[in-house]
């Protein structure tokens, strides 16, 4: 497969190589191109740029299916911003243009959020379906890491390339915008998270390399401007940052990501107002924290959107960092943490004929086998649920057997009450009884009953429908006539159907 590959692609690159210039341009390589004459991109820009477009649009027509078409995402998200275009757009488009072209030349589409990088260092994310974007989340925390590596060349390559792609708002600081939509926001847009980490990297990065101290704590100061005045709503304990600008979304590990950024850039960069903010949004959380906790696992975003098991695994990491700073957070942070091996809990209720009724305590793929149905297999999320079999085709007692597992691999699995069906008693016709000496047969009759932990139960028991009871009653051994308990258990015994006396156990000898 790979030789093939190899093959495919130097196939591909002799065709881009020594192709004849096209005769005409589809659409979509118009837009684009068009979208780089804007003025305000420098002319070397544009100049790559428009080599880039003409190869994805060969790309796009020759590579197989499977690979085409995410070069033509690229292609027609570049295209889109015709009219639009500025130099750090461009920079950052041009830029995710050739690392899909460069990719997918050679390769098909890998797992979703797989990073890979240019000669910059600059990170591009692949989305499922769609291709390698431009991800300033990701490139911030890259500059993060360089910064806490000491690793000073990297940190300067990586930080002036995104100086280079920062955005100025106007009503003051410098953004980093995502070039693509998602969850529903329409490009471009921002985020509050990826602005507070940015700040966090450049502050640390004018410590680490002190010939561009000044130019980076710029940076920082401009990318923590745009914070207080575009990326941040409310709760009612205080201020929470946005995780994206075009909505009002409360995600958890966005808030306690901003804070522990936040507060580092404060000191670094010797930012007061930034230090205020920090300690209002940190005491927000703390406020919060409970609103998030389920008991059994935390939700990912207010109302009840649940984590998934990295995200929830990130939590418990900057609650331990925000630990020192509230015991609510130390508290939370074991507390949640032991939720990672917790099996799922469940209870039940009653359904009807052929239903199991269910409530479940966290995320977890649950299966119920029984020989009254088809086995159900459902990855359900906590609260109440419904497994529904159909009523059995044939009279009988089936069992229920259920197993759940978690987003870790913690175990549950129990027997449920069985599903019974039964039928009234029929007794045989009497022209058939005529023919036959066998005497007139009738199916015998079916009741329903429970186990009792106290005679008091009777009634209780009787009020539900039941009409059999097992009631257990100590009995010293050696005894003489029956203690007076059982005589109360006797006289409390909801009676049997039909009118006939209930069942009482005998006695258990001590």
């Amino acid at each position: 497969m790979k030789r093939h590959t190899l093959i495919a692609a130097a196939t591909v690159a002799a065709t881009l190589a020594g192709a004849a210039p096209a005769t005409s341009v589809n659409p979509v390589e118009h837009s684009a191109l068009k979208a780089l004459a804007s003025s305000r991109i420098d002319a070397s820009t544009a100049a790559r740029g428009r080599a880039e477009v003409r190869r994805a649009a060969v790309l796009a027509r020759v590579l197989p299916s499977g690979r085409r078409e995410h070069v033509s995402v690229a292609l027609v998200e570049l295209a889109s911003f015709a009219g639009h275009m500025t130099e750090p757009r461009a920079l950052v488009l041009i830029g995710a243009l050739k690392a899909n072209d460069d990719y997918f030349l050679a390769h098909w589409a890998p797992a979703p959020k797989t990073d890979i990088t240019d000669d910059d260092g600059v990170v591009y994310r692949y989305f499922s379906g769609r291709c390698f974007e431009f991800h300033p989340l990701a490139d911030f925390g890259a500059l993060n890491a360089h910064v806490a590596a000491s690793d000073a060349d990297a940190t300067m390559r990586l930080a002036d390339a995104l100086i280079a792609r920062g955005v100025y708002q106007p009503s003051g600081g410098i953004a980093w915008e995502y070039t693509f939509p998602f969850a529903g926001g329409r490009p471009p847009w921002l985020s509050g998270m990826a602005q507070a980490v940015a700040a966090q990297a450049f502050a640390g990065a004018s410590v680490l390399v002190p010939d561009e101290s000044a130019a980076y704590l710029r940076e920082a100061r401009a990318a923590y401007r745009a914070i207080p005045r575009h990326l941040l709503t409310s709760v009612p304990a205080g201020p929470w940052i946005r995780l994206y600008s075009f909505g009002s979304l409360r995600v958890l590990n966005a808030q306690l990501q901003a804070v522990v950024s936040l507060q580092s850039y404060a000191v670094q960069a010797e930012d007061g107002e930034a230090a205020v903010l920090a300690a209002r949004m940190q005491r927000a959380a703390a406020a919060t924290l409970s609103s998030f906790d389920t008991g059994y696992w935390t939700y990912y975003a207010l109302p009840n959107d649940p984590s998934p098991l990295d995200y929830q695994q990130y939590v418990v990491q900057l609650l331990h960092k925000l630990a020192t700073t509230d015991p609510r957070f130390a508290e939370a942070a074991t507390r949640i943490g032991q939720y990672e091996n917790q099996p799922p809990a469940f209870k039940l209720e009653t359904g009807g004929l052929g239903v199991l009724r269910f409530w479940l305590s966290k995320p977890a793929t649950v299966q119920a086998n029984t020989g009254a149905g088809p086995t159900r297999r459902l990855a359900l999320e906590a609260g109440w649920h419904a497994f529904d079999f159909g009523e059995p085709k044939r009279p009988g007692v089936y069992p229920v057997h259920v197993t759940a597992v978690d987003s870790v691999g913690n175990r549950t699995a129990f027997d449920a009450l069985p599903i019974v069906r039964v039928v009234a008693g029929r007794k045989t016709p009497a022209k058939k009884r005529s023919m036959s000496a066998a005497p007139p047969t009738t199916t015998p009759a079916f009741s329903v009953g429970a186990g009792l932990d106290d005679p008091s139960q009777g009634v209780s028991a009787q009020s539900a429908g039941l009409r059999l009871a097992r009631i257990g009653v100590a009995w010293p051994s050696g005894g003489g006539g029956a203690p007076p308990r059982a005589g109360a258990a006797r006289a409390q015994r909801p009676p049997a159907g039909g009118g006939g006396g209930g069942l009482l156990a005998p006695p258990r000898r001590g």
